[in-house]
This record gives C-alpha cells, structure tokens and sequence, in this order.
C-alpha cells in the first residue's frame, strides 16, 4: 500500500456489528487503508489508488431491522517522498432479513466515495523543481448480501459478498526534463464498470460497545488487473 503512517488508533466501523447492541443510535471511530499495491493500468493510463483514513460515523436503528450509517474521514501520509492527502465519505443502508442467536441474514446498499491525491515535487540544484501528481475520485454502490455467524457468546464472524458499480476519474501530471527544458504531460482517466466485492469480518460485542475488523476485497477485472485491497478497525459505542 502507498499510504501506511497512520496515527497509533486505527478504528473502523463493521455495519453488522451494531445490531447486537441496546439502543437507536451508535457512534464510531474508525480507520481504513485501502488500495493497489502497485500502480494500476486503466485505459492505457497509469495512475494509483490507495487512501489512509480515520474518521467518525453515526448509525440510527431506523427499526429492530433496519440501520442508516453515515461516516467521514479524512487522512494524510508521506511515503517515500510522497505526499497523500484523502478524503471519504460513506452512506449505507442495512436491512436485515432473518436474525436469530445463532446467526444473521442482511442486505447491504453503501455509497461512498474517496479522494486521493498525491504529489512528489523533485528538487534538484542543477535543474528545475519538478512536481508530479495523481488527482483520483473512486466512488462506487456496492450491494451486498451476507451472514453473520455467531462463535462464541460475544464473537461473531461476517461473511459478505456483491457487485460494486464504481466510477473512477483519474487526473496525473508528470514533469521530466528534456535538455534543457521541462516538459510536463497530462493524461485522464475517467471509466465506469460493474465488478464483484467481497468482505470477510469478525466483531466481538457487548451490551455497550463492539470492537470489530474486517477486509475487504474488490475487483476490477473488467478494467484492469489489479484488486483493490483493504483492512478496516472500528470501535462502536451504543447509547
């Protein structure tokens, strides 16, 4: 991953999680790294994906089977040279279908969406300041059907799977020197597809609170051959 310093409390929000705590309404702290461990080719443009988050998030129980959660965040690094800076924002709905002791049946609707720009300015005493950047708007509707599966009296295992319609638009800049001159290229990317999503989680509960993580996985065969990965942590407390 392109973005890894994050501050030492890394909590996330696993949307399953709340349904087996007292009250209507929850608040999170979470944190996300998600992204490609490589620059990815897309339409015949490189260009890179890959955000660190924390932020917070609110769920409303809407009913003992319905939850709204809505979460935000935001996240900077430098990683070799490299400065991040992201954004992201997220709407879900999560509607269960069957719930009993032992396990869960839900359907899942989230929209969200990640801001991502990074830049590398090359400064060099003989030449001059050189500034490459990568401007990336991912937003993808994933809809999702899942389990959750209980192990022990306060563990559970949740187990989801999908499509993702995503909308990536991608803007880089490179300057190199030719010469004496400095050259600078643009190239975009702006692509729509439909590919498939997983999501492995494990939470553990309590009357008041849950801590949970999960990891994500979504495809983007249709455009390109790498995956987007990602690992989430979240504590949630219930009021």
């Amino acid at each position: 991953m392109y973005i890894l310093q994050l501050p030492l409390s890394i909590l996330l929000v696993l949307l399953s999680a709340s349904k087996g705590l007292a009250g209507p309404i929850s608040v999170q702290t979470f944190g996300l790294v998600q992204g490609i461990d490589q620059e990815v080719i897309i339409e015949n443009v490189n260009t890179v994906y890959a955000i660190g988050i924390v932020g917070v998030g609110l769920t409303y129980d809407v009913s003992d089977d319905t939850s709204v959660v809505m979460r935000i965040g935001k996240g900077t690094a430098d990683q070799s040279g490299v400065n991040y800076d992201g954004d992201f924002r997220e709407f879900s709905l999560v509607q269960y279908l069957k719930q009993a002791p032992e396990h869960s049946v839900f359907v899942e609707l989230t929209r969200h969406t990640t801001d991502v720009f990074a830049q590398r300015v090359v400064v060099s005493p003989s030449n001059p300041t050189l500034t490459d950047f990568v401007d990336n708007t991912f937003t993808s509707t994933d809809i999702l059907i899942g389990a959750d599966l209980q192990i022990f009296n306060y563990l559970k295992v949740s187990l989801a799977g999908g499509a993702a319609i995503w909308h990536m638009e991608s803007e880089v800049q490179d300057q190199l020197m030719l010469g004496r001159y400095r050259v600078t290229t643009h190239r975009e990317v702006d692509t729509k597809s439909t590919d498939g999503i997983l999501r492995l989680g494990v939470h553990a509960t309590t009357k008041h609170s849950a801590l949970n993580i999960q990891a994500t996985l979504r495809s983007l065969k249709s455009k390109a051959s790498q995956d987007i990965s990602g690992i989430e942590l979240n504590y949630t407390y219930n009021f």
